[in-house]
């Protein structure tokens, strides 16, 4: 590799998550693509339209939260090693770095440091 092209090249990070986003179904879907009511409350001075469209929102938080708990509980319940599951969870709704990346760079350290060491 060449020098110059390795200091040119703007290092990239490269992240990955785990997007398991299996507790979005059609229902919620359908709510979240419901533009048209959030125009409404906006462009409209309507204090019962708005107080309908803040009502709307706050269930559908809470329809979101109780299906995140109910997928995330059945993988606990189905699960061998519960801990693991429970581990395993935490670090994809935080998004963290999982066991099986192997690096967030695009060129690594090392390979900078062996071209300047050999």
């Amino acid at each position: 590799m060449d020098v110059d092209s390795l200091l040119n090249t703007p290092f990239q990070i490269i992240i990955e998550r785990c997007n398991d986003k299996s507790w979005i179904t059609a229902g919620i879907i359908s709510c979240l693509c419901n533009k048209e009511l959030y125009l409404l409350s906006r462009v409209s001075s309507d204090t019962n339209l708005k107080n309908y469209y803040k009502q709307y929102c706050k269930i559908l938080t809470d329809i979101i939260r109780v299906a995140k708990r109910s997928v995330y509980h059945n993988q606990i319940i189905n699960s061998n090693n519960k801990m693991k599951t429970k581990w395993n969870i935490i670090k994809s709704v935080s998004g963290r770095q999982t066991e099986h990346e192997t690096s967030k760079y695009q060129y690594s350290p090392d390979s900078f440091n062996n071209f300047f060491y050999q």
